[in-house]
């Protein structure tokens, strides 16, 4: 079982924000699923380059450069664009719950994800993520070489164990509807949704929506919300901020 650790960050717009940092085993199984995907996408190509090779036996040496070639980059890229793409999942992090962000608790954005990606290969040494393993063992926050060098961290997102049926709102997810008293919140889940929500004027559109986001995520798996009815954050921190009162 991974021990439990808490990132904590104090954003310039005063607001404190906690994550749940991810352990080894965690981070070991969704390495482990990448890599069968990434095997399973090895397979597709290189049947495909036998069946060029059968069809076309002339161009046979440069298929053989290439499929050495198309290996390499399939080990970095595929990393990299899922990463950059998503801002910090991949199919393996996705299935355990798991999200690359940056140390400040921003998204992962491209040159993070690039950063992080190309120094894999010393994580990889000597075999299967020797150095990496070290590294994050050594570490209270588990990050390995490439985290600490891209300025990312490793976190949890907790799976939902159930779903819970949310108030009819009028088509709306969130917002003017039914009291629903079984959403209380702590203390100071409370002050920080009420912080936000009243600092709404001083952050730009793109900013407060990113922080919602992140203050709405640990609720969201807290009060077990179904996944196709987490959106509109700005909207379910009011709501709670409502019922709260």
């Amino acid at each position: 079982m991974d021990q439990q650790s808490q990132w904590r960050v104090d954003t310039p717009e005063q607001v404190d924000l906690a994550f749940s940092v991810a352990g080894l085993g965690a981070r070991f199984w969704a390495v482990a699923l990448d890599m069968m995907f990434q095997a399973a996408a090895f397979v597709l190509v290189i049947i495909g380059l036998l069946v060029l090779g059968d069809a076309f036996p002339e161009v046979s040496s440069m298929l053989e450069a290439a499929l050495i070639i198309g290996a390499a980059l399939l080990f970095f890229v595929y990393f990299i664009l899922f990463e950059g793409f998503t801002h910090g999942l991949t199919p393996g992090k996705r299935i355990c719950r798991l999200r690359v962000i940056r140390e400040d608790g921003r998204p992962l954005d491209w040159g993070g994800a690039l950063t992080r990606n190309l120094l894999r290969l010393i994580d990889f040494l000597p075999v299967f993520y020797g150095v990496g393993l070290v590294t994050s063992f050594l570490r209270a926050d588990s990050r390995r070489a490439g985290d600490v060098a891209a300025g990312t961290i490793v976190v949890r997102t907790d799976k939902a164990k159930r779903a819970a049926a949310l108030p009819s709102t009028g088509g709306r997810v969130w917002g003017e509807g039914p009291r629903v008293s079984r959403y209380p919140l702590r203390e100071e889940e409370f002050s920080l949704v009420r912080d936000l929500l009243a600092r709404k004027a001083s952050f730009k559109p793109p900013v407060y929506a990113d922080l919602c986001r992140q203050v709405a995520a640990p609720l969201f798996d807290r009060f077990m919300i179904p996944y196709h009815l987490r959106r509109d954050e700005p909207g379910f921190l009011l709501m709670l901020w409502r019922d709260n009162q």
